[in-house]
């Protein structure tokens, strides 16, 4: 099997460097306001392992290595912060010159990267986890599993190990952290309940563009999607049919229900990378990790203040 899902297909073809694409929109230095919102950690998971950033003094140490072949994916805090889960893609064995599809297992450490459990390992190769979160209680995990038998939406109780069915989907499926809501992203962006049904559009394309939607993340509480679309003009004049090379990216934050929608942030540029934007745990602000800056986002709109220094990788961010 060798589809990849989600955050994944971004993160692996985009990387890096949104915020230099952000300089040219008067985003600078580290603002003295910012010197409040540096209380947290963020998880940052590199293709050299999973390393921990103090939000407060700035350092980087690594808290868990990736090895042989190894890659950490998908971190993410627990609600009380005192553990963190995370994905490890493993590589498929076989001869390197003709390798089968990667697989992933499911961990879960403490704080500081000790006590490591495996709590979900592969039972196929090719196996993959992806919209990894963390219930209210943080007692369950939430996540997309794709295998040979299709995808589905899958609860992990971590006391008994026991692995439940929320509902059977599309690879493309981003849970909320209750299970209760399901955001399957595209061309448009729609949610649906936990059965599969009241199918609401929450994001529509423009009817001359051609739409990408991507970075889709339920707020802790399931009440809210964030979200990046990107949209290049179709030419209805002498050059009919011909899609526009550049394109315009904006930043979106909307109601589960499709009620009120409000764009943060527009670029104009012809590729936009992104590492993708993190909540807040209480919902009030989003985080950015790109080449030149750590940002924060007030997630009901305002200025984008620069809060750290810049990197690279999948983030989950824990407040204190």
């Amino acid at each position: 099997m060798s589809i990849r899902i989600g955050s994944r297909l971004i993160a692996a073809g985009a990387a890096v460097v949104l915020g230099l694409l952000f300089i040219a929109c008067g985003r600078g230095n580290t603002s003295p306001a910012a010197a409040a919102q540096r209380h947290g950690d963020l998880l940052i998971a590199q293709e050299t392992g999973l390393y921990l950033r103090d939000l407060g003094s700035g350092p980087e140490r690594l808290l868990i290595a990736a090895q042989n072949g190894q890659r950490i994916i998908n971190p993410a805090w627990a609600p009380d912060g005192s553990q963190f889960a995370y994905v490890l893609e493993v590589p498929a064995a076989g001869p390197s010159y003709s390798p089968g599809p990667p697989s992933d297992d499911l961990y879960v450490a403490d704080a500081i990267g000790q006590h490591v459990q495996l709590v979900l390992p592969h039972t196929e190769a090719g196996a993959l986890v992806s919209g990894l979160s963390w219930t209210p209680d943080g007692k369950q995990l939430i996540f997309t599993s794709v295998r040979s038998s299709g995808a589905q939406v899958r609860r992990l109780d971590l006391a008994s190990h026991n692995v439940s069915t929320v509902l059977d989907t599309d690879p493309g499926v981003v849970p909320c952290s209750t299970g209760a809501r399901l955001a399957y992203a595209g061309g448009d962006l729609r949610v649906t309940d936990a059965a599969g049904q009241a199918d609401t559009q929450v994001a529509t394309p423009a009817p001359n563009a051609l739409t990408e939607i991507r970075g889709v993340r339920f707020s802790p509480d399931c009440t809210r999607l964030v979200f990046e679309k990107f949209e290049r003009i179709i030419d209805n004049g002498p050059f009919r049919g011909h899609v526009q090379a550049q394109g315009t990216w904006s930043l979106w934050v909307v109601n589960a229900d499709g009620t009120a929608p409000r764009q943060l942030q527009s670029l104009q540029t012809g590729q936009i990378p992104s590492s993708g934007w993190v909540w807040s745990r209480d919902g009030q602000a989003l985080l950015s990790l790109n080449a030149d800056g750590l940002y924060r986002q007030p997630a009901d709109g305002g200025q984008q203040v620069r809060v750290g220094s810049g990197g690279s990788g999948e983030i989950a961010w824990r407040q204190r």
